[in-house]
């Protein structure tokens, strides 16, 4: 499978943070907590996502950039997956 580089690598998506809250005068993101918290049982690569347990793994993007620049072009594609 070829993996397609981003044209911009940086995974900046400005669409994505349009109704986010900011606070502080670094602007952090304020993330609301999760109604249900699960601990997952391990970390799987994000370029092998279609082998894990949706329910009890974690999906992690700790690699080189070319592994997930697919999340990078078209993060909208991912959504549905990663609320798993």
């Amino acid at each position: 499978m070829n993996k397609r580089l981003a044209s911009i690598d940086d995974g900046f998506s400005p669409h994505l943070v349009w109704e986010a809250v900011f606070d502080g005068i670094l602007e952090i993101p304020v993330i609301p907590p999760p109604k249900e918290f699960r601990v997952p049982t391990g970390l799987t690569p994000f370029s092998m996502h279609n082998r894990i347990d949706c329910v009890t793994e974690g999906l992690c993007f700790y690699e080189n950039d070319p592994m997930f620049a697919d999340v990078l072009i078209n993060p909208d594609c991912y959504i549905e997956e990663f609320r798993k």
